[in-house]
């Protein structure tokens, strides 16, 4: 792109000639006459001198005179003093037209009147003489005057020599009218001509103000357009001279930054900006002048609220007319476009994670439940002084460990199976807290700051749980020398998107949870990815990075947000809101059901593809005193149904299986059959068959698998004694 020229020339005038004030021009310039005014002058003082002598003697030797010889000195002095008043007039007032027509009305008077006192007033002398100031004001020029009045005074003098019939007698006086005539011609044809080009000098100046008056309002609205063309444009626009100095500022950009003119006019980058974005700005200006071309760059400037923000900002070149040359700057603030797509990006990054955890969880779940369950059968089989004891609590520890990092990746992928409930988180806080303690040690204070009037939330309370014992062991692990961990709640009311980093929390009524350290801190870098999976600041072997990306999940499950804000040294604050709800907060009474008896009887029928799971389901329930008929998809389970009759106490099936009939599908059938018969779904992950958005539909339980032999029993039969609540009660076992 070349290098772009500003024009601001108008025809015949230019902008800068309209721009001029008067006091710009010399004082030895506006002083200095025209020198065609002065000749003109000086013709008519010659011509009016030569009419007064002429005249003069006319009347003084004219034999017929009406006056006495005395008038007749007088009316010639008098004439002589007008001639010399007419040398006195000062040169400025010889461009005024009425001076010009002023000397021809007076003169054309005494001219009339000189030749009636002589007594030439019935004469071809006074005809003569009209004809005359008649051509002088009528003659389109000058030339054409003169030569016709030379023509008239021609035929004066043929008709005074035919009526004396010789030229002695001529000698009396008659032929000094010819040369009067002629002068008295020259005289009014000069000064006719100069009233004339007076007229026209004026007529040109008038068509000549009315032009420059019109082009100037053309550029005055030229210039509004302009500026509200600029002021009233989304972007921001300015303009540099060559040492950086702001020479142009619309209104978006005085009131994007807080600026009035006096502010910027004539500052440069440092006066108005921090030294290193101001000196990386001004690097920039230098490159594009000395590349000549158009760039598009992205610069970072600070708002008055101190927040930074992303510009997309287009430079060029450009000269006036003068030749100057400048820097045009064209920026838009693209810091909200930049957060869409960070969201966009990490929203992206989240849930390819979440199908990665989500597609091998439901197999790697009944692995794992097919290890711990089979090993905790081992156990309760064998006593502590076994040789293989130890071995075999070592395989279960690591099958937990496994099932726990499943049921992370599953939070974070938000595909768990929630029970929300309606809780006072205050009570949560409490409860949890005498449990904390105890986690995080004795060289760390915990601190509580509930407010009393927090509202309710709709949340899992395992769940929520859980996103505190999390917060707290990052809190405790950031604060290896001991400190302060304090968990704060309250209410929020959001009348309007508040952007928080890369997240915008929507408009809306929360209960916010708040846990702050003062611990080691965070940089932006880290606070960028504090939330993906396996992302750890930790030693290798010491963290497996999974404990915030599951806060992230269940918040995110739950219907709210989680932000940090944090700085290097001066610890770290965690904020989670979670919508608030108007029904009454439920009891919160921590699960407790370890001590349940597990044995019971019936029989149940058991729908799974898996045959190590189904197998292992088996032996743990008929080990518990019940009969079971096992099938290994809906169809084959319908056939084992109807050979019992209907004698079934409970169905145990899988969600997803193969043969074209889910569980759901499966449970369908049997409770068409029989309204009573209670189920128990098993499945690796959330499906919709069985619940929207990972929240079971109402009155079905579950049991998170992987699961023990002693919690799958004690379900089973906390599901047979429990009282139905509608007419399809459902029990869910599923991943976590």
């Amino acid at each position: 792109m070349a290098e772009v020229t500003i024009e601001a020339g108008l025809p015949e005038v230019q902008a800068s000639e309209l721009k001029a004030p008067k006091d710009q021009v010399r004082p030895e310039q506006r002083d200095q006459p025209d020198p065609a005014v002065i000749s003109r002058r000086h013709q008519i003082i010659l011509l009016h001198t030569l009419v007064t002598v002429v005249l003069g003697y006319e009347l003084l030797f004219s034999t017929n005179a009406l006056v006495s010889f005395r008038i007749k000195q007088f009316i010639v002095f008098e004439l002589i003093l007008t001639s010399v008043a007419l040398a006195l007039i000062p040169i400025r007032l010889w461009t005024a037209n009425w001076l010009a027509g002023s000397l021809a009305v007076a003169d054309t008077v005494v001219t009339t009147l000189v030749i009636y006192l002589s007594g030439h007033a019935s004469s071809d002398l006074y005809l003569t003489y009209f004809l005359i100031v008649l051509m002088a004001a009528f003659a389109p020029t000058l030339q054409q005057m003169i030569g016709l009045s030379a023509t008239l005074c021609f035929a004066y003098a043929t008709s005074l020599y035919m009526d004396f019939g010789e030229i002695g007698s001529l000698a009396t006086g008659h032929l000094l009218q010819i040369p009067v005539l002629l002068i008295m011609a020259v005289y009014y044809g000069v000064t006719t001509e100069a009233a004339r080009k007076l007229r026209r000098e004026k007529m040109s100046l008038l068509e000549h103000l009315s032009e420059r008056k019109r082009m100037e309002e053309a550029l005055r609205e030229s210039e509004e357009r302009f500026e509200a063309f600029m002021d009233n444009s989304p972007a921001v626009a300015f303009m540099k001279d060559e040492e950086g100095r702001f020479a142009y500022a619309n209104k978006p950009f005085e009131r994007r930054f807080n600026l009035n003119k006096p502010d910027w006019a004539g500052k440069t980058d440092l006066d108005l900006w921090p030294a290193p974005i101001a000196e990386q700005m001004r690097a920039n200006d230098r490159a594009v002048l000395a590349a000549g071309t158009a760039k598009e760059l992205e610069e970072t400037m600070p708002t008055p609220d101190n927040r930074l923000h992303s510009w997309m900002v287009f430079k060029f070149p450009l000269r006036d007319s003068s030749g100057r040359q400048y820097l045009g700057c064209i920026a838009l603030d693209i810091t909200e476009r930049k957060q869409l797509e960070a969201q966009f990006r990490q929203a992206q990054k989240m849930e390819a994670v979440g199908r990665l955890a989500g597609g091998i969880a439901h197999d790697f779940n009944n692995l794992l439940t097919i290890i711990v369950g089979y090993t905790q059968r081992l156990l309760s089989r064998c006593s502590s002084k076994d040789t293989v004891h130890d071995e075999l609590q070592e395989i279960s520890k690591a099958g937990y460990r496994a099932a726990s990092l499943t049921q992370q990746l599953l939070a974070f992928s938000r595909r768990q199976m929630l029970q929300p409930k309606i809780l006072d988180l205050n009570a949560v806080v409490s409860d949890t807290s005498k449990m904390l303690q105890r986690m995080i040690g004795e060289d760390i204070r915990l601190a509580t700051e509930l407010a009393p009037d927090v509202g309710s939330i709709k949340v899992d309370p395992g769940q929520i749980e859980q996103v505190i014992m999390n917060l707290a062991v990052n809190a405790r692990d950031a604060m290896p020398q001991g400190g302060k961990l304090t968990i704060e709640t309250e209410n929020v009311d959001l009348e309007r998107p508040m952007p928080y980093g890369p997240v915008t929390v929507s408009p809306g009524r929360y209960v916010v949870l708040s846990v702050r350290d003062t611990g080691q801190g965070m940089d932006a870098d880290i606070q960028a990815r504090i939330f993906e999976p396996f992302f750890t600041t930790k030693e290798p072997g010491k963290g497996t990075g999974l404990g915030l990306s599951t806060v992230y999940g269940i918040a995110k499950q739950s219907g709210g947000y989680i932000f940090v804000s944090s700085q290097p040294g001066r610890g770290t604050t965690f904020r989670l809101y979670l919508p608030r709800v108007q029904e009454t907060a439920e009891l919160f009474e921590p699960d407790d059901s370890s001590g349940a008896s597990t044995q019971g009887s019936g029989t149940l029928l058991l729908a799974e593809d898996e045959v190590g799971v189904r197998a292992l389901v088996r032996r743990i329930l008929e080990g518990n005193g019940y009969t079971i008929l096992e099938a290994s998809n809906g169809a084959q389970a319908l056939e084992l149904y109807e050979g019992c009759n209907g004698s079934i106490d409970l169905l145990i099936t899988d969600v997803v299986m193969p043969g074209g009939m889910s569980g759901r599908q499966l449970a369908d059938c049997l409770l068409a059959k029989r309204p009573t018969l209670k189920v128990l779904y098993v499945s690796g992950y959330t499906d919709e068959a069985i619940g929207r958005h990972g929240v079971l539909e109402k009155g079905v339980e579950f049991l998170k698998k992987p699961f023990t032999p002693e919690a799958l029993a004690r379900k089973v039969r906390e599901v047979l004694e429990a009282p139905r609540k509608d007419s399809q009660r459902h029990a869910v076992s599923t991943s976590s």
